[in-house]
């Protein structure tokens, strides 16, 4: 299954989504807190206007990551962004679409997974197009294709979607592993693979 694809357009992603993840940074305690805040106050100052449908340069969400690496490390912000989407998982607008998914697909991480390049197309233009691979029991390869240099040079978007991944085992309970392999960047291609 493709997701739209918005060949030719500037790389760019929902403004919501990164105001959701520093909505999460927002919701953290102690003093990482303020260090997140401190070292995102760029990217907030860049959000700021723009309302919740806008479209927003993709290097936005990647400066967002890169400073949440400084702060946390690589692990940290992977974690950070699989809270984000835990949290949003639990919203009013996705927690109907979730249980709709589990019931009509099963209770299983590929049901939550199918639903990726949709989303993929609802939230980000110009950034490639993703790819549900390939589905089994117990596995799930998703593949990014087509990244523009913007996106691929930069871990931003690869790191929130194994993240992603991430929060779809969490979500259910589920250990696994999920890893980014075969990844041909300098193609604008990456694959991940899911398993549990």
């Amino acid at each position: 299954m493709l997701s739209r694809v918005d060949e030719g357009s500037e790389p760019r992603v929902r403004a919501s989504w990164c105001k959701l993840v520093v909505g999460t940074v927002k919701r953290r305690r102690g003093p990482i807190r303020a260090q997140l805040l401190d070292r995102l106050h760029f990217v907030r100052r860049r959000i700021r206007p723009l309302g919740i449908t806008a479209w927003a340069p993709a290097e936005v969400l990647l400066d967002l990551d890169e400073a949440l690496v400084d702060v946390l490390g690589r692990v940290g912000a992977r974690e950070l962004w699989c809270d984000n989407l835990l949290e949003a998982m639990d919203s009013a607008l996705l927690r109907p679409i979730i249980s709709t998914s589990l019931r009509l697909y099963g209770d299983s991480p590929a049901s939550l997974l199918r639903m990726a390049p949709r989303i993929h197309g609802l939230v980000c233009q110009g950034c490639g197009v993703l790819e549900l691979d390939r589905v089994g029991e117990g596995e799930v390869d998703l593949t990014l294709r087509g990244m523009p240099p913007a996106i691929r040079d930069r871990a931003g978007l690869r790191r929130a979607y194994l993240a992603s991944c991430d929060a779809s085992l969490a979500r259910l309970g589920l250990h696994g592993e999920v890893v980014e392999v075969d990844a041909e960047l300098d193609a604008g291609v990456t694959r991940i693979q899911i398993r549990w």
